[in-house]
């Protein structure tokens, strides 16, 4: 069994549930989660933090779940080496947009406002401490109508009337329709290629009929957007480092 080494909490500002373990000669930040739902205990990578996150079940100790992990170490490091590097949203930065690579730049000479210059570029104006901020609230304006754009007429043409439409920042999710048929989906789609938003969007339509993923469920997202899989596939491929971004 591996040798864990438990370093405590990274400051006050971590996070109750979080640890801070030594595994395979580096520090790695644990969130251990309760789950009185869960029947067994289990791992998993959160691709937007980089942490790994324990589910433990009601009654197994976290002595146990320490113990599973170290276990799991080769697992653990796999995971690791394979997350995409984080890019937070600084001049100098290159992050993708509406899938091609764009430059983030910084316009002093104005005030307000985000634009694409030469294709290549996207350029945020006003004081340097707003620009995180503006550029991330352009990002889910433009996803926004992007999804308004898409999302009455697709159900409409399946015989349903779509609900609220949401923007969020979710961890793992790219989009959600309730029982009611509100949707939401996640701001960074912006980012992907305009055909991997079409498909985001026809799923969770597809889901105001369908509740599940059953086969019918598939055959009625290929029928709205019959270029599904290849969407699908680059979402499995490139989701990760979508989700590094910002």
């Amino acid at each position: 069994m591996a040798l864990l080494h438990f370093l405590g909490k990274n400051s006050d500002k971590t996070p109750p549930n979080d640890t801070v373990i030594q595994l395979g000669g580096q520090d790695i930040i644990v969130e251990i989660r309760r789950n009185s739902r869960a029947k067994r205990l289990s791992l998993k990578l959160d691709g937007k933090t980089g942490k790994v996150v324990m589910v433990l079940p009601p009654r197994v100790p976290q002595r146990e779940g320490m113990a599973f992990l170290a276990r799991q170490e080769d697992w653990v490091l796999r995971q690791l080496e394979g997350l995409p590097q984080a890019v937070p949203f600084e001049p100098g930065h290159i992050i993708p947009y509406r899938g091609r690579d764009v430059l983030i730049c910084h316009d002093t000479a104005r005030r307000y406002g985000v634009e694409i210059r030469n294709e290549r570029e996207i350029w945020v104006a006003g004081p340097q401490e707003h620009l995180e901020r503006r550029l991330r609230d352009h990002c889910k304006k433009l996803a926004r109508e992007e999804v308004l754009a898409r999302a009455p007429d697709m159900a409409a043409g399946i015989g349903c009337k779509a609900g609220r439409i949401t923007i969020r920042d979710q961890k793992t999710r790219w989009g959600s329709c309730s029982a009611n048929g509100d949707m939401s989906f996640n701001w960074r789609l912006i980012l992907a290629p305009e055909a991997v938003l079409h498909y985001v969007v026809a799923h969770e339509v597809a889901h105001l009929i369908e509740r599940n993923h059953s086969p019918r469920f598939w055959k009625l997202v290929g029928e709205i957007d019959p270029q599904m899989k290849k969407s699908r596939e680059w979402l499995r491929s490139h989701g990760m480092r979508l989700q590094r971004i910002g």
